[in-house]
């Protein structure tokens, strides 16, 4: 007898229910994670290339490069 077929290894209707919604729920955890995580590293790999790009056109730097002495 093929171990499918065995009726002592048969899972629960209920319990195979709740494993998939436990399957789905993980899944869709990843998902986000992996989509946010591009998202993330796609803004800050963009910004990176708008800042090489301005240094190469010219720009002399941002103005929070300049120092500023606050001592009254």
């Amino acid at each position: 007898m093929a171990p499918w077929e065995d009726p002592r290894l048969r899972v629960p209707g209920e319990v195979a229910v709740r494993l998939v919604w436990v399957a789905q729920e993980v899944t869709h955890r990843v998902v986000e994670m992996a989509v946010s995580g591009g998202l993330a590293l796609f803004t800050v790999g963009t910004g990176r290339l708008i800042d090489s790009s301005c240094r190469d056109l010219g720009d002399e730097g941002s103005e929070s490069d300049v120092p500023h002495d606050l001592a009254a």
